[in-house]
């Protein structure tokens, strides 16, 4: 039986976040109000119990909605490993404030030119993936974004 994780974020003293994660039944179009229901719903009363037991302050809850599952097999593609990732970086149009995505294991395609670590916006792949991003992503404040630079980077284990 598949499981749906609740994440509970916390913030200490020291002003450094941290977070609680736990399972709950899988969300589902149908059960989505008996999880949530502020009053009995589970997310609602395991988040309730948590802060009980911690000093910290809560900053904020999510559930997981898994949309698809892959099959969860190591690929064939021998460089798609997780210490080598491109680093998407886009702005907030609205506060611009920059944030960024690590996707790990890129593929051949939009590895960069030799001599640099700069993926151009113009690479087939990436203006690919730009596009869909930009038209369906926005910020953490929720606002629209535009991407302003692609990297291939190096991530510590």
């Amino acid at each position: 039986m598949a499981a749906s994780k609740i994440t509970i974020g916390l913030v200490d003293h020291s002003a450094e976040y941290t977070a609680s994660r736990m399972y709950v039944e899988e969300l589902a179009d149908d059960n989505f109000d008996d999880l949530f229901d502020p009053v009995t719903g589970a997310v609602s009363l395991l988040q309730g119990a948590l802060i009980l037991l911690t000093g910290c302050e809560h900053v904020a809850t999510s559930l997981t909605y898994v949309s698809d599952r892959g099959t969860g097999e190591p690929p064939s593609e021998v460089t798609a490993q997780r210490e080598i990732a491109i680093k998407v970086t886009y702005r907030d149009t609205v506060t611009g404030k920059v944030e960024h995505l690590t996707v790990p294991g890129p593929v051949a395609a939009v590895y960069p030119p030799t001599g640099t670590d700069v993926i151009p916006l113009s690479n087939v792949a990436a203006a690919a993936f730009i596009t869909v991003f930009e038209a369906n992503a926005v910020s953490q404040d929720g606002n629209a974004i535009v991407v302003t630079g692609i990297r291939l980077i190096g991530r510590n284990t």
